[in-house]
């Protein structure tokens, strides 16, 4: 198996199709606009088998300006939008190949291109996995989890933060009483 991280201009065309192709089926981004917001990645991330099957993605995104707002302040987090350059996520494995650490992998992978800059992740709570991945990977929960609507379902995500420096996380995070 081997994980390869690539700018969105140096994938194939069939790359770019299974990537989008996975993302929908996770079932948790929209498909409008979707192959616009693709191509402006720093990266995405892919996991092939043995015979050059896609079993896992995932990415490193610039978000823009008001997104970034909208998740920090729907979050009510004391931090500043405007100092989380960078999102992570798209992270999807094929359901067969869970629980193998594929995840945390392709998240690190990712993550080392975030050139030394903050990162934030947004994530269900319900998805315990990836809060685990998150928190593995030093990403610290930053406000209240806060509610969402996609498809007529409605669901709490979670706004995780990444500073530089992870190993020690920013002292200046309001802790909640």
């Amino acid at each position: 198996m081997t994980t390869v991280v690539k700018k969105p201009s140096d994938c194939s065309s069939d790359e770019l199709t299974v990537f989008k192709q996975l993302l929908l089926a996770g079932d948790e981004v929209d498909n409008a606009s979707l192959v616009a917001r693709i191509q402006a990645a720093v990266c995405l991330v892919f996991h092939f088998t043995d015979n050059g099957r896609i079993v896992s993605i995932s990415a490193l995104k610039t978000p823009g300006n008001s997104y970034r707002a909208k998740v920090f302040k729907q979050a009510k987090s004391s931090e500043r939008a405007d100092d989380f350059p960078f999102e992570l996520g798209w992270l999807f494995v094929v359901e067969e190949y869970r629980n193998r650490g594929l995840s945390r992998l392709l998240a690190e992978r990712a993550l080392k291109l975030a050139e030394q800059k903050n990162v934030f992740a947004i994530t269900r709570i319900d998805n315990v996995p990836m809060c685990r991945t998150n928190t593995r990977l030093c990403f610290q929960q930053s406000g209240d989890p806060y509610r969402t609507t996609r498809k007529g379902r409605s669901y709490l995500l979670s706004l995780f933060i990444r500073c530089v420096g992870h190993s020690t996380i920013k002292r200046s995070l309001t802790v909640k009483k």
